[in-house]
């Protein structure tokens, strides 16, 4: 274990006991909107895979005359990338992330073949398709800098409630 102590200036001393309860609801503000951008970064790196659009116009029944829009067959699984053959439901839809505890946050899908997915299963012959790891990596630059801005502004607020660290002429 480490322990540090921090010694000197009163007013020091003062900013960082009155940060406490202040720097951990901060980060964990911070923690879960860095949570919901790898959510949404997950989400957007699926693949679609489906074939041309065309359009189709009903011949017949109740729908006759009306034109929409299909798709051509959809595509084969790609190699090590997960994919999306229906849009949004399922696997896709299921991503949330969690406030798990003091200062830590889950993103994940209570789906069980979430997991399945993101690390394969040799036994099935299912290669990873890692949806939320690439993601995390992709955003991590941004995780840190939203987590470091949180806390340097409650660290400001701090000082500039408590009077701490004022330049004397």
């Amino acid at each position: 274990m480490i322990t540090a102590r921090i010694e000197g200036d009163e007013a020091v001393v003062a900013v960082f006991k009155e940060l406490g309860p202040e720097f951990t609801r901060v980060a964990k503000k911070a923690l879960l909107s860095a949570g919901e951008d790898v959510r949404a970064s997950s989400v957007e790196d699926f693949f679609r895979t489906q074939g041309e659009s065309y359009e189709h116009t009903f011949k017949s029944g109740k729908r006759k005359g009306l034109s929409v829009t299909r798709y051509k067959a959809l595509g084969a699984p790609i190699e090590g990338m997960l994919t999306s053959r229906h849009g949004g439901h399922g696997l896709l839809g299921s991503i949330f992330v969690a406030d798990t505890g003091s200062l830590t946050v889950a993103i994940g899908t209570p789906l069980v073949y979430g997991p399945i997915h993101e690390f394969g299963n040799p036994a099935r012959h299912m290669p990873m398709r890692p949806y939320l790891r690439p993601a995390l990596a992709k955003q991590w630059p941004i995780v840190q800098a939203k987590i470091r801005e949180a806390l340097a502004n409650a660290v400001a607020k701090v000082i500039q409630r408590t009077g701490a660290m004022r330049v004397k002429p």
